[in-house]
């Protein structure tokens, strides 16, 4: 976890339990709820699958969140970060490792991410020059040309595009559309588990 998020009290519990009960899978996260550095809710982040595709996992993440991430220790011990791969060691890993291991995704929101509303330039680019890097290394055997070539013109554009944003100072508008909106009854019971954290 970054210092500056929280997690559902029930969170590691809830994990596991499933870890426990489903002794095939290897690697399990969860959903999160993305909010400022003031605690203000924002919308959260949940998978649309509760098995990540590896496509998708090269593309976006597919809802793999790492900072929720619990294995197996064997796992573990058997599959390390590697250097190299600045802001997207995630990434490298989980691409790595996704065609051998059993991964799950819990979508209950249980990880409470603080959204960095002041990443820089050079930061963002690092991101995706990392990506690339990433989809050059882990592709064989997991993807097909055209979504190689996909893959990295995307990758591309985004770093184009993110220069654009910088250019006119208006990179706050990056985190836009990334969540879902919270339910009313989630939004309450969400700020409540807060309030009882910080206390």
């Amino acid at each position: 976890m970054d210092a500056d998020d929280l997690m559902d009290p029930e969170r590691i519990e809830k994990q596991a339990r499933y870890m426990e009960e489903h002794t095939e899978v290897d690697v399990l996260t969860t959903g999160m709820v993305s909010m400022s550095n003031t605690f203000e809710l924002l919308g959260k982040r949940c998978c649309h699958s509760t098995r990540p595709n590896i496509y998708n996992v090269f593309k976006n993440g597919d809802g793999l969140l790492h900072a929720s991430m619990m294995a197996k220790t064997e796992w573990c011990k058997n599959h390390l970060y590697l250097n190299g791969f600045d802001r997207a060691e995630d990434r490298e890993l989980f691409t790595r490792t996704l065609g051998t291991s059993i991964y799950h995704i819990l979508p209950e929101p249980l990880y409470y991410y603080t959204d960095v509303q002041g990443l820089t330039l050079e930061k963002y680019l690092k991101s995706y020059q990392s990506e690339r890097k990433t989809l050059r290394k882990n592709w064989k055997d997991a993807l097909c040309i055209f979504q190689i070539f996909h893959l990295l013109l995307r990758s591309h554009l985004k770093s184009i595009i993110i220069r654009f944003y910088f250019f006119l100072s208006q990179e706050q508008k990056l985190l836009i559309n990334k969540n879902t909106p919270l339910e009313e009854n989630e939004l309450l019971e969400i700020k409540n588990k807060i309030q009882k954290i910080r206390s």
